[in-house]
C-alpha cells in the first residue's frame, strides 16, 4: 500500500469489562499518520489456536471525528460503529483522539466485544485496502 508502511504501531494495554453480562474490552491502538493515510478503520484479528490462522472478530468503522466540549475544554472525538462477523452493525460509539503533538500519530480507545477468549492482533484499513496485522498481540480472557 502507498504510504503505509506503518500503519499500526501496536497495542498498549487491553482491559475487560462485564456490562449486562458481555465482555466489552476495550483496546488502546497507535495508529501512525491516521490523517494522511486516511484511515477508515481497525480490524480486530483472533487468531485461531488450530490453524493459527487470523479470523475477523469485529470491524470497527470510523464515522466521524469532530470537537466536543464538556465544560473543561474541547477535545477531539471520533465516531464509530462496530461491524460483527455476521454483518450485523452495533450502534456507533464514541471515543476521545488523543494526538502525540511531536508526530501524526493517534491513540484511540477503542471497544468491542470479543467472541471468545484467546489472542487478539489489529490491523488499520482505507480505501486503499488494509494494513498487515498488528506485529503485537494479547490475550483477551
Amino acid at each position: 500500500m502507498t504510504g503505509r508502511r506503518r500503519v499500526l504501531a501496536g497495542w498498549l494495554v487491553v482491559a475487560t469489562l462485564g456490562i449486562g453480562g458481555c465482555r466489552l474490552s476495550s483496546l488502546h491502538v497507535l495508529i501512525p499518520d491516521f490523517d494522511a493515510s486516511s484511515v477508515d478503520g481497525v480490524t480486530i484479528w483472533q487468531i485461531d489456536e488450530a490453524t493459527g490462522q487470523p479470523v475477523t472478530a469485529a470491524t470497527l468503522r470510523f464515522l466521524d471525528v469532530g470537537m466536543e466540549d464538556f465544560g473543561t475544554g474541547p477535545f477531539e472525538i471520533l465516531d464509530y460503529e462496530i461491524v460483527l462477523p455476521d454483518g450485523s452493525v452495533q450502534p456507533p460509539l464514541a471515543t476521545q483522539v488523543q494526538r502525540d503533538p511531536g508526530s501524526a500519530d493517534v491513540d484511540l480507545l477503542l471497544f468491542f466485544v470479543p467472541r471468545t477468549s484467546g489472542w487478539y492482533r489489529v490491523s488499520t484499513y482505507n480505501e486503499a485496502g488494509s494494513s498487515p496485522l498488528s506485529a503485537d498481540q494479547v490475550y483477551i480472557l
